[in-house]
C-alpha cells in the first residue's frame, strides 16, 4: 500500500475517534449540523480551488470520479469544525475568542503544508501557508455565524415546548 493511502488511513481512523470521543447525546444535534454544514462550505472552498488551479491533488480517492479530494475536505475539516464549534469558549473575552480561532485556524493550513511537502496527496499551485490560514479563519467564521443561527432555533424549540 502505498505512503498516501496509509496516511489517508490514519487520519480516518484518527477523525472517527475524535467524533465518537466528543459526540455526545447533549449535542448531537449541533455536532451533526456543524458537520454537514462544515462539508458544505469545504466543498465549495475546494472547488473554488480546483478550478482557479491554485491546488491540484495528485493522489485521490476517487480519481475517476472528481479532482477533489475526499478526505481532506469531507472529513478532517469537518472534523475539525465540529470541535471549533463544540469548545468555543462561550460568555469569556475576545483574547480567548480570538486565541481559539487562531488555534483551529492554524490546524488546517499547517497539516496541508505538511502534507504537501512529504506526500502528494497535495500539490500547490499557486497556493501559500497564508492564504490557507486566511481561508480557514473565513470558513471558521461562516461556520460559527450559522452554529449561533442554528442554535438561536434550538433555543426557541426548546422554549416552546
Amino acid at each position: 500500500m502505498q505512503k498516501e493511502a496509509w496516511i489517508l488511513l490514519l487520519l480516518w481512523a484518527a477523525a472517527l475517534i475524535v467524533l465518537f470521543r466528543y459526540f455526545r447525546k447533549s449535542n448531537k444535534r449541533l455536532a451533526q449540523m456543524v458537520f454537514l454544514c462544515s462539508q458544505s462550505i469545504a466543498w465549495v472552498y475546494e472547488f473554488i480551488q480546483i478550478k482557479l488551479h491554485l491546488v491540484k491533488f495528485p493522489y485521490r480517492e476517487f480519481p475517476f470520479a472528481t479532482d477533489l479530494s475526499f478526505s481532506l475536505h469531507y472529513m478532517i475539516f469537518p472534523t475539525i469544525g465540529m470541535l471549533f464549534i463544540l469548545h468555543y469558549p462561550q460568555g469569556t473575552n475576545k483574547l480567548r475568542v480570538m486565541v481559539h480561532f487562531l488555534v483551529f485556524g492554524l490546524i488546517i493550513p499547517t497539516y496541508s503544508v505538511v502534507v504537501e511537502r512529504t506526500t502528494s496527496l497535495v500539490e500547490y499551485l499557486h497556493w501559500n501557508w497564508l492564504l490557507g490560514f486566511c481561508s480557514s479563519i473565513m470558513m471558521l467564521v461562516i461556520l460559527r455565524i450559522v452554529a449561533c443561527w442554528f442554535q438561536k432555533g434550538m433555543v426557541t424549540e426548546k422554549a416552546m415546548k
